[in-house]
Formats: structure tokens, C-alpha cells, sequence
């Protein structure tokens, strides 16, 4: 990994003094070196877009995991277009991977090849690189185990479901030429103007007609008379109530000659009587025009003013009668 610029070891807590200075000495060479150790990344702020390289997982012993949020600080340390250099344990497969879970340790490889690879890419990083995948010795897992914490009694498991199924994968990836929230302009290609001045020809567009235009002159267009569409029935207009009829007013009038008057009275008589229970009220003879035509059939169909409001329907020219009980009050005090 060829660099002019500043570079992040990262190492692990099982990391000696020899071996971190053995890996620093080599880095040192291609820039200024930063260390800091793989357990402390999520706890520290790391400076954002700030190194060239980021290098984990080559100092000895190489046992150490990198978890998504771990991928993405580095992402965000990494300045435009920087590179990553990333060792780490990968299973062969996930066959074993709920069993390895049951022991509720951490440190214990948890990614495969493909799994870390989608981690880097959900990271940010492109142009991710596999640059070796070397299989795990039993002699070398076992000093591994030991990193890992896990307990005397769950060694013995461990090794069974670790063996031939764990590698180390070298992994090279970058960052892209740009930083995180970047804008560029979006030139759409516009065309260059033409040195030589030139009469621009412009086409004459046909008009499209109105679809509804409708011309003064159009003689062929038949058009009807709205008077042809009348029947005579629609020609004749309906009857009005006679003047100084006050058959479609409340009460009666002063000068009242239709009758009403009269039948008003005999109707407060008899309810003041008393004796109304079995009389029968026939209403006076007197001549109402009907202006609708549709009395006789209800409420539902009568005026707002008819004075057979309240009344039930009858057939054309029958008289109405009612009891006289209806006049007397249903509640008696």
C-alpha cells in the first residue's frame, strides 16, 4: 500500500510491543503513522476525511473481528478516495454460526466472505479487492481461542466447530472521490452556438382547428328549433286559485267568500261542545282548484301551501272526512 499521506494502524489488545513496532516500522516508511487500538474505535472520535490509508488486523495475533459500525468509522476517517487494508477471520459457511451464537461471545468470527463484503459495501467502500484467504491451523486457532475469551469448559466445542471452517481473508477496499454530502453540478449538454450568424428558418406550424368551433356561416350543420321540441302539453299552463280564494292561506280572511270562514267557526263550536267525540266533520262545499294536480295523493306529494296538509290521501273528488275525536287533545289535564 503505496501513500504520501497520513496512515491509521489499527490494532488488538493481545498485540505485544514487538509486533505493533514491527508493522509500524513498515508503515512508516509511506507516511506519518497514527495508532490506536480496535476495541477503542466506537468509544473515541476519530478525525473525519483525515487519512490516506487505514491498515487492521496485521499485527499479530490476527484473530481480531470487525463489526459494521467499526467498518463505518473507518469509512468516515478515511479521507476521498483513500484505501483500506482489512485482515479478519471468515467462516466457510454459516452451518455453524447458531451454534457458535449460543455462547454469547463477541469476539468469536462471526462474518464470512460474503457477508464482509456486504458489510464494506453498506460501509461506503468500492472496489473491494480479496487478496488471499488462507486456512486456519489447529495449532494457530487454539492460540486464537485463547483471544477470544471463551471458557474452559466451551473450548473443547469451540475448536470442534472452527476447525476446517475458518480462513483469513485479506481484504483490500477504497473510498469514493468524493466526501459524504458532496454536490456536483449536472451539465445536461447544451449546444454550442455557431460562429456564423445565420438566418434562422422558421416553419410555419399548421393551425390545429377547434374541435367545438362552431362558424356563423355554416350552412350545412341542420340545426332544430327549440319550439319543435315542445308538446302541446308542455304548452298549457296550469290553473291559479281564483282571486279572494284564501284556500291555500292559513286562516280565512277578513272578507272571507269561499266559505272557509264559515267552516271555521262551526269547527271551534263543535270542539268547545264537548260532544265532538262522536260527531264527523265534513268539510264545507266549496270549490279548491288544485295548481299541481297531486293532493290527493299525500303529504309527500303536496305543496308547501296546500290545505290538505295534515290530511289523508283520498281518491280525486271525494270529500275528505274526520272524526271528530281528532280535534280534542291527546293529553287531557
Amino acid at each position: 500500500m503505496s501513500t504520501n499521506g497520513p496512515i491509521l494502524l489499527v490494532g488488538n489488545p493481545h498485540s505485544t510491543a514487538e509486533n505493533i513496532e514491527f508493522v509500524h516500522k513498515q508503515l512508516s516508511n509511506q507516511g506519518s503513522v497514527a495508532f490506536e487500538q480496535l476495541d477503542r474505535i466506537l468509544k473515541i472520535k476519530l478525525q473525519k476525511s483525515h487519512f490516506h490509508s487505514l491498515v487492521s488486523g496485521t499485527i499479530q495475533p490476527q484473530s481480531s473481528c470487525h463489526s459494521h459500525p467499526v467498518l463505518v468509522e473507518f469509512f468516515k476517517s478515511l479521507n476521498a478516495n483513500g484505501k483500506l487494508l482489512l485482515v479478519e477471520p471468515c467462516l466457510l459457511d454459516t452451518a455453524n454460526l447458531e451454534l457458535l451464537n449460543a455462547f454469547s461471545n463477541s469476539s468469536l468470527p462471526f462474518h464470512t466472505e460474503h457477508t464482509l463484503n456486504s458489510d464494506l459495501v453498506l460501509a461506503g467502500f468500492i472496489n473491494i479487492l480479496k487478496l488471499s484467504s488462507t486456512p486456519i491451523p489447529l495449532p494457530l486457532l487454539s492460540e486464537w481461542i485463547k483471544t477470544w475469551n471463551v471458557l474452559e469448559s466451551d473450548i473443547e466445542k469451540v475448536t470442534e466447530l472452527l476447525t476446517d471452517n475458518l480462513v483469513l481473508v485479506t481484504v483490500a477496499a477504497q473510498k469514493p472521490n468524493y466526501q459524504v454530502g458532496a454536490s456536483a453540478k449536472l451539465s445536461f449538454g447544451k449546444k454550442k452556438a455557431n460562429t456564423a450568424k445565420e438566418t434562422p428558418v422558421v416553419e410555419a406550424k399548421p393551425v390545429k382547428p377547434a374541435v367545438w368551433t362552431v362558424s356563423a356561416n355554416d350552412e350545412d350543420d341542420d340545426l332544430l328549433d327549440d319550439d319543435d321540441l315542445l308538446d302541446e302539453e308542455d304548452l298549457v299552463v296550469p290553473p291559479t286559485a281564483p282571486s279572494g280564494d284564501c284556500s291555500t292561506k292559513k286562516k280565512a280572511c277578513k272578507d272571507c267568500s269561499c266559505g272557509r270562514a264559515e267552516e271555521e267557526a262551526a269547527e271551534e263550536e263543535a270542539a268547545a261542545s264537548g260532544l265532538a267525540s262522536n260527531i264527523t266533520i265534513v268539510q264545507a262545499k266549496r270549490t279548491v282548484t288544485s295548481s299541481c294536480g297531486s293532493c290527493y295523493l299525500g303529504d309527500a306529494f303536496r305543496c308547501s301551501t296546500c290545505p290538505y296538509l295534515g290530511m289523508p290521501a283520498f281518491k280525486p273528488g271525494e270529500k275528505v272526512v274526520l272524526a271528530g275525536n281528532l280535534l280534542k287533545d291527546d293529553l287531557e289535564i
